[in-house]
């Protein structure tokens, strides 16, 4: 074999060991890099003094182009008009002469992939006998290392590109997510001060009817902590649980009520006397999920109401049994609000003797019971036949916030003496 030979043979398969350990050197470098890279190697290790190359993307990505060196420097010119004329390198073609120098400069235009779908490499030398098998040989194997590790790299670009979204919109949610949580927290523990404050006892229950949650004053009122009652039932009294079925029925369909009085067990078995009010709340569905109770203990009010019973009872016995009337008379409207059996049993009517002696008599009547001190006088009685005299007091009763009297309350009963003092209203 001539030494020629034997030296190109050398020349050629070292130079095609060196293009192929450059893959590895390509490796998660940015698809720009790779085009780069390949430019250089083609310029730098076989020797060349032009390269173009242009690495393309199948799915559709932007195309890549480097350019070395200036022999070529119709080339961009040349390409357009040759993809113009035949719309696309599908084969590699030999250019005798690429022209733009003092000694002829031979080109070589080679594909990549089918139809030029990974790109194309365009070099050119001013050797004689360029470009020689060796050269296809080696330019072939660079360009398809390249290709590849262009497609490698876009897909490790893709693939960061991806992960760097992905990790930008994780944190956007968990950003989210956080500041979500705390305006919950938040509004849980202003919801929760609220519960706390509150003195009436409220009571949160599920769509099973258990305890899902409850204030500090509910658990005063029963004696049971949330942590005992939290996903039990509560006993209801025998009088509610009757009713109990129609009143779920009316929550179920977004009704509330109020006003409801029951008895309710305490946890050392005492009972006291509550006002009740629910309220139904739906789920994400707009269907029924539970609903909220209010709970009012008012012990101290049915006490007050039986007192207050209880005092008008002794009222009316007493009147009755000292034969005493009473009547009571609106100032701002001039109705009579009250007027006993035994006030007519007593005197046909106080009012009547009023109303008899006209407005002047009834104006200087309401001044002295303006004064705001009880008056009281001895009077005969408008029926003369009956030879009874009668005594009177008057008082005025004060509105709730105001000054000025709002009503007239008198009684009358027997005089002790016969004798009587100027009328009061004279």
């Amino acid at each position: 074999m001539d030494p020629g030979d034997i030296h190109r043979l050398r020349t050629a398969l070292r130079d095609l060991v060196a293009l192929s350990t450059i893959p590895a050197a390509w490796v998660g470098r940015e698809p720009s890099a790779v085009a780069a890279g390949l430019a250089d190697v083609l310029v730098g290790s076989l020797h060349l003094d032009f390269a173009f190359v242009r690495l393309c993307d199948p799915n559709g990505g932007a195309a890549v182009d480097v350019t070395r060196g200036d022999a070529w420097k119709a080339f961009p010119q040349w390409l357009h008009r040759h993809l113009a004329a035949v719309g696309h390198a599908s084969r590699k073609e030999v250019v005798p002469d690429v022209g733009g120098g003092l000694e002829p400069c031979r080109g070589l235009v080679m594909p990549i992939g089918v139809n030029a779908d990974g790109g194309l490499v365009a070099v050119a030398c001013d050797r004689s006998d360029f470009p020689s098998e060796t050269d296809q040989l080696l330019l072939s194997v660079a360009a398809n290392h390249a290709a590849t590790a262009f497609q490698s790299a876009r897909l490790v670009h893709e693939r960061r590109r991806a992960e760097e979204e992905l990790r930008q919109a994780r944190d956007g949610l968990e950003l989210k997510v956080t500041e979500r949580a705390g305006e919950l927290r938040q509004t849980s523990a202003e919801l929760q001060t609220i519960l706390d404050a509150s003195p009436v006892g409220i009571v949160l229950f599920g769509r099973d009817q258990t305890v899902r949650r409850c204030n500090a004053a509910f658990e005063r009122l029963v004696g049971w902590t949330a942590d005992e009652i939290v996903g039990r039932r509560l006993r209801l009294p025998e009088s509610i649980e009757k009713r109990w079925t129609s009143l779920m029925a009316q929550l179920n369909r977004g009704e509330r009520f109020s006003g409801l009085e029951i008895r309710i067990t305490r946890k050392d078995g005492s009972e006291f006397d509550a006002a009740l009010a629910c309220a139904p709340f739906a789920d994400e569905r707009g269907g029924p999920a539970g609903f909220v109770a209010n709970i009012e203990d008012i012990s101290d009010r049915k006490r007050a109401e039986e007192a207050l019973r209880r005092s008008e009872a002794y009222l009316a016995e007493a009147q009755r049994l000292s034969h005493t009337g009473s009547w009571a008379r609106d100032i701002v409207t001039n109705q009579y609000t009250h007027s006993s059996d035994e006030y007519a049993a007593c005197l046909a009517s106080i009012p009547n003797v009023i109303d008899r002696h006209g407005p002047n008599f009834s104006s200087a009547f309401i001044r002295r019971i303006e004064s705001g001190t009880p008056k009281s006088s001895t009077k005969p009685p408008v029926n003369r036949w009956t030879m009874r005299w009668i005594t009177a007091w008057s008082f005025r009763t004060e509105p709730c916030g105001g000054s000025t009297p709002s009503a007239i309350r008198c009684s009358a009963s027997p005089a002790i003496s016969s004798s009587w003092s100027a009328p009061l209203w004279m």
